[in-house]
C-alpha cells in the first residue's frame, strides 16, 4: 500500500491548486514592488498552518487548515478591497457589492473554521472509565 514504510508516496506534498489559489489572491492585494509586505504575508500563512495543523498533519488536517487559511487571505483581500474602495469614494451601489463580497468571504472563513473544529471533536478518541457504579467519560 502507498504511504507504508519503505514505499513512495503517491500524494504531492505541496497542493498545486492551493498555491495557485493562494498566489492569485496575493498577487492582486500585493503589488510584485512590495517583495518584504508579500514574505511576511507568506511567513504568517505558513505561521497559521503550522499552529492549526502542528508539524506533521494527516492528510486531513492539512486539507481543512489550507481551506481555512486560504478563506482567511481572502477574506483579508475582500475586506482590503472594500476599504480601498470606500476611502477612494465608490458609489453606493458599488460599495454595497464589496460590502457583499467581504461578508461572504467571512462566512467562508467562518465555515470553514466552523467545519475544522467540528471534524476535529468528531475525531477526538472518548474514553469511558468505570469505576464501581459511577462512569467517567474522559475525552482526549
Amino acid at each position: 500500500m502507498p504511504g507504508q514504510a519503505g514505499q513512495p508516496r503517491l500524494r504531492p506534498q505541496v497542493n498545486i491548486l492551493q498555491n495557485n489559489a493562494e498566489r492569485s489572491l496575493l498577487d492582486a492585494m500585493v503589488p510584485d514592488t512590495q517583495h518584504y509586505s508579500r514574505k511576511m504575508i507568506e511567513t504568517q500563512l505558513a505561521d497559521m498552518r503550522r499552529d492549526l495543523a502542528g508539524d506533521q498533519p494527516s492528510p486531513l488536517d492539512a486539507l481543512l487548515v489550507n481551506r481555512i487559511v486560504l478563506c482567511w487571505l481572502d477574506s483579508m483581500a475582500a475586506d482590503t478591497l472594500l476599504s480601498q474602495r470606500m476611502a477612494a469614494g465608490c458609489s453606493l451601489a458599488l460599495g454595497e457589492f464589496y460590502q457583499r463580497r467581504a461578508e461572504r468571504a467571512q462566512r467562508q472563513f467562518l465555515r470553514a473554521v466552523q467545519t475544522y473544529a467540528t471534524v476535529r471533536r468528531l475525531l477526538t478518541p472518548v474514553l469511558q472509565v468505570n469505576v464501581a457504579d459511577k462512569q467517567i467519560n474522559v475525552a482526549r
